[in-house]
């Protein structure tokens, strides 16, 4: 059975009202069919709530430092303000002043490892 099948199904079932526990690792399926998503980390819930209010946990906006080819070679995690922005921008490297700049908001990935991180594992 094709994954589109199955989403297909899904969502009959749910605009019948039927509740659906549907477990996922892919997290464009998650986001695409749940009404609610639940997130854990070595078996126990650490998060649970739409997409979007997962996403909304790890607020703010990130400033990608892009190279000629558009691959992002450094991100400075802000909280979406001006003065966020400006303290990230001042803390340029001199080799980093001409690389092409790009702001984007948090995505459900995003959320999941925010979540799923241990203290040991956010890179420094």
């Amino acid at each position: 059975m094709s994954r589109n099948r199955v989403w297909d199904d899904v969502r009959a079932l749910a605009a019948t009202g039927t509740t659906v526990f549907l477990t996922t690792q892919t997290l464009d399926e998650a986001e695409s069919l749940a009404d609610r998503i639940a997130v854990l980390r070595a078996g126990r819930l650490v998060a649970d709530g739409t997409a979007e209010e997962l996403i909304a946990a790890v607020g703010g906006q990130r400033l990608s430092l892009l190279d000629s080819e558009g691959i992002e070679v450094r991100g400075i995690d802000t909280d979406g303000t001006a003065a966020s922005l400006a303290r990230a921008l001042s803390s340029l490297h001199a080799h980093e002043e001409e690389l092409h700049v790009a702001l984007r908001s948090p995505s459900l990935d995003d959320a999941f490892i925010a979540l799923t991180q241990t203290h040991q594992e956010v890179a420094p």
